[in-house]
């Protein structure tokens, strides 16, 4: 039996159910934990069946409390076998993770396309998103009939955050967004933002849409409509990752930052495809 751990944002559970759904298409007996999450409360909580058409198995907290006093489990812990990817050692991809045999409880963000380029239609499938209600069938219409780029700055919860914090820059979106303009004829950008106002005094974009109104339970519709942008300019977060993943633009340009985190010991080298653009 495989155990893996959730816990996050939307975006790090779209990784972990990924992970998940790898697992359980390669034949292994594999249940989703959700036991932390009765006591979170940041971001929206558990989101994936709330949006997305999908049944992970979810294993019961006590089970899982069962599970973590096994002494099968305890001996493994002593060990340091048991699998926590929370290390900074290990944040990169390795297949190893996929190919366990006896009962693990998972712990990690799994953060690399790497562990479900196989399944890719799957995750597609799974990942789609509910029909649009009316306000964003209107943006998501004047994405579709344009050349639209989505740019994604995240404040907020990033402001002064020792891991995440700094990194996203004026001048890195400056530069993105030159690349954008040497790269794609009459460029449309859709600005998605959690500190809008920000944005519209330190980015000279002329006729940018500012996309606001998505908040609280109804934060994804961002997500959805960059998937529907024809190229994507993202920030360090798990949110833009996919929605830039998402796009279905075969010609797609995603420009992202080379630098995910501020310590420079965790290993990031599979979290970006091989095609964006790193700067």
């Amino acid at each position: 039996m495989q155990i893996v751990w959730c816990l996050g944002g939307l975006g790090n559970q779209m990784f972990q159910y990924a992970f998940y759904r790898k697992l359980e298409l390669m034949g292994k007996e594999v249940y989703l934990d959700l036991s932390e999450f009765n006591n979170y409360d940041l971001h929206n909580g558990f989101e994936l069946q709330k949006i997305f058409a999908v049944a992970p198995k979810i294993i019961p907290s006590i089970a899982v409390k069962k599970f973590r006093q096994n002494k099968f489990f305890k001996v493994l812990a002593r060990l340091k076998l048991y699998q926590r990817i929370i290390s900074q050692s290990e944040f990169n991809f390795n297949s190893k993770y996929l190919d366990y045999s006896f009962s693990r409880y998972l712990i990690g963000y799994w953060q690399s396309e790497s562990y479900f380029a196989e399944i890719e239609r799957q995750i597609r499938e799974d990942f789609t998103f509910p029909s649009l209600d009316a306000a964003n069938q209107l943006i998501a219409n004047q994405i579709r009939s344009t050349n639209a780029i989505s740019l994604h700055v995240r404040m907020g919860d990033y402001v002064n955050h020792p891991l995440h914090g700094g990194i996203c820059t004026k001048e890195f979106y400056l530069r993105a967004i030159d690349i954008i303009k040497d790269k794609v004829e009459g460029p449309q950008f859709f600005v998605f933002s959690n500190e809008i106002d920000w944005c519209k005094n330190n980015l000279p974009l002329a006729n940018a849409v500012y996309v606001g109104g998505n908040d609280g339970e109804n934060s994804y519709r961002d997500m959805q409509l960059m998937s529907l942008c024809k190229h994507n300019i993202i920030a360090n977060s798990s949110f833009s990752w996919w929605g830039a993943w998402l796009n279905s633009n075969i010609n797609k340009i995603v420009i992202a930052p080379a630098k995910w985190f501020n310590d420079p010991q965790i290993n990031t080298s599979d979290l970006l495809p091989a095609s964006w653009v790193k700067i």
